[in-house]
């Protein structure tokens, strides 16, 4: 796992990240999954909530970019229908998706 300053997001953690590479040869195409435990208010600010500290729940977000320099990554915080924080399994379960979709995108 990988820490870096995303301009965006503040500090996050890399958990996985992906290169689409088409017959031997690497593609610009690069997706990448990390956690916070900083979120989006609806004001669009980013900020730091809890309730107390044993119930910490971190939000994940699925970065992307044409580059593997994920500081400038484009991202999408991942989140239920009602708006929660959605769980490791679930945000995995979008990175792939996202790694089968990057066959027919372009990151520009």
């Amino acid at each position: 796992m990988n820490k870096i300053y995303h301009n965006k997001l503040d500090s996050i953690e890399l958990l996985v990240s992906f290169q689409r590479v088409v017959e031997g040869v690497d593609q610009p195409k690069f997706v990448a999954l990390a956690k916070s435990y900083k979120s989006f208010d609806s004001d669009g600010i980013l900020r730091f909530h809890y309730r107390n500290s044993e119930n910490l729940k971190p939000n994940y977000y699925l970065l992307w970019a044409s580059h593997d320099d994920f500081t400038k990554a484009g991202f999408t915080p991942l989140k239920t229908k009602s708006g929660r924080a959605v769980t490791l399994k679930s945000a995995l379960k979008t990175y792939r998706e996202a790694i089968n979709a990057t066959e027919f995108v372009a990151f520009k």
